[in-house]
């Protein structure tokens, strides 16, 4: 209960921080930052975020350190996989819209070799976003005075999928070095439906089946927790002693490392 107690006292103080102090804005522009593939740096904090209350949670609820410690594990397991999530649902978007781009631009490119010219006529086709926003975004940076190259050279550190980053990497080379860019279009939809094909072969590579996987994963957490907290034989082995927390935490890292390995995939 004083663990409690003294949790809920440093979130209420958190919170009036957040409130009252002009870092506000610095967080909620954390938002901002996921329009941009995330890290290995930012995947790292975000589930080192996720697991810190995780043990503390588990602390109070085991208390012991060691069976916290694995327990505390899940959540970050959690946050990984909804963060995977994120990012392949996004890397799919982009890919079925990069067709469209690719189509639209090379009808434009053919009455006018102008890259410039041929962005501003593919944004207002309307194309939807992500790839939509980035044609705006770059379409402001280069009206704001930066040269094609630059901005594309920033649009490339942005998008989610291996797809457009090629493309976008193809683009930016074309800008700094000139000739057809009808060419390059034409070249880029073919090359790109060969990746797309290539794309359909890889395992686990569509959100629906990396749901089913993650369906699996959290129906094995919730049948470990479940047998641990309803098992008071159980509760006492992996909680209460020294040889089940270490086996506890043993199977935590096995699966934790099983996870990994498959959305690795």
């Amino acid at each position: 209960m004083i663990y409690f107690v003294a949790y809920l006292a440093i979130f209420a103080a958190g919170s009036a921080i957040f409130r009252n102090i002009n870092i506000k804005n610095r967080i909620l522009g954390i938002g901002k930052a996921f329009a941009c593939r995330p890290g290995k740096k930012t995947i790292a904090g975000i589930c080192a975020a996720a697991y810190i209350p995780g043990f503390l949670i588990f602390r109070i609820i085991t208390g012991g350190i060691l069976p916290a410690v694995a327990l505390g594990m899940l959540p970050a397991i959690g946050a990984y996989a909804v963060l995977d999530v994120i990012v392949r649902a996004r890397d799919e978007k982009e890919a079925g819209q990069i067709t469209f781009f690719l189509m639209t631009m090379s009808k434009w490119s053919g009455i006018k070799n102008d890259l410039v010219y041929c962005l501003k006529k593919t944004d207002e086709a309307g194309l939807g976003n992500p790839i939509g926003r980035m044609i705006k975004t770059t379409l402001g940076r280069i009206y704001s005075g930066m040269d094609p190259s630059s901005a594309f050279g920033l649009l490339e550190k942005e998008v989610y999928g291996e797809e457009m980053r090629y493309l976008v990497k193809n683009i930016r080379f074309s800008s700094e070095k000139g000739g057809s860019l009808q060419d390059l279009f034409k070249g880029m939809e073919e090359q790109y439906f060969k990746i797309d094909e290539e794309s359909f072969k890889r395992k686990i590579s569509t959100v629906r089946d990396r749901l089913a996987v993650y369906m699996t994963i959290l129906m094995v957490m919730a049948s470990g927790i479940w047998f641990i907290g309803g098992n008071p034989a159980a509760r006492q082995f992996y909680t209460g002693t020294f040889q089940g927390n270490m086996l506890l935490l043993g199977f935590v890292l096995l699966f934790a490392a099983s996870v990994a390995f498959v959305l690795g995939k």
